[in-house]
C-alpha cells in the first residue's frame, strides 16, 4: 500500500496560499475555487446524469467528491453538513484536484463501481493533510503561539477536530524549517483575528 506523502500535500497547500497572496484568516475555500476556476455545487445542484452516483455517495455518508472532464474541474458537496464541515470538505476536494487524485468523469462510472467507496487510502490522507494546511496552517498556529483549541476554532473558522489536529501538528514539526524554506511563511505578515472578532 502506498504511504501518504504529507509533506507534498502541505507544501502544495502553502504554495497555493502564497500564489493567492493570502494575508488574512480565516480564508474561504469557495474563494479558492473561484480563483482556480473550479465549479463548486451542492449535491442538490448536481446535474441530472450524476444523481445515481450522488445518491450512492449520500447513502455512504460521503460529504463530497470531485472530478475533471477535459479542462473542467467540478466539486460537489453535501450542504446538509455543518458550516465548518463544508469548509473542510471543499478544501479536501481542492486537495484531490491539486494533487491530481481526481476520479474519472462520474458518468463513466456505474453507481456500484467500487471507486465510489472512497476507502481511506493514501489519497484521502493526503487530501485531509492539504485541507488542514490550507484553512488552518499549523505553522501559523506555532508562529502566533496559539496554545488552545478554542482559539484555533475561532481564528480559522474550523471544527474542534480540525483545530485539535492542527494544534498537535504545530507541536511536532519544525516550523523554523518551513519559515526558512517556504516563501509564504518567510515573507508573510499574516493577520489573525483578535479573540473578540467574529470569524
Amino acid at each position: 500500500m502506498t504511504a501518504p506523502n504529507k509533506l507534498r500535500a502541505r507544501t502544495a497547500a502553502y504554495d497555493l496560499l502564497d500564489e493567492l497572496e493570502i494575508r488574512n484568516f480565516p480564508i474561504s475555500p469557495f474563494y479558492v475555487c473561484d480563483y482556480l476556476g473550479i465549479q463548486c455545487h451542492t449535491y442538490a445542484e448536481a446535474p441530472q446524469f450524476l444523481w445515481p452516483n450522488v445518491n450512492t455517495l449520500k447513502s455512504k455518508h460521503i460529504d463530497g467528491f470531485c472530478y475533471r472532464r477535459g479542462v473542467e474541474s467540478v466539486i460537489l458537496y453535501d450542504d446538509s453538513q455543518s458550516h465548518s464541515r463544508i469548509r473542510f470538505t471543499v478544501a479536501h476536494e481542492i486537495g484531490h484536484l491539486i494533487l491530481r487524485h481526481h476520479i474519472a468523469p462520474p458518468d463513466d462510472l456505474p453507481a456500484d463501481d467500487p471507486r465510489w467507496a472512497f476507502h481511506k487510502d493514501y489519497k484521502e490522507s493526503e487530501a485531509d493533510t492539504f485541507a488542514g494546511a490550507l484553512i488552518r496552517p499549523a505553522v501559523l498556529i506555532r508562529m502566533h503561539s496559539i496554545n488552545d483549541t478554542e482559539s484555533i476554532v475561532n481564528g480559522f473558522d474550523v471544527s474542534w477536530e480540525c483545530a485539535s489536529v492542527g494544534l498537535s501538528i504545530s507541536k511536532k514539526f519544525s516550523y523554523n524549517w518551513y519559515l526558512s524554506q517556504h516563501p509564504f511563511f518567510r515573507d508573510c505578515n499574516v493577520r489573525m483575528p483578535a479573540p473578540n472578532e467574529s470569524a
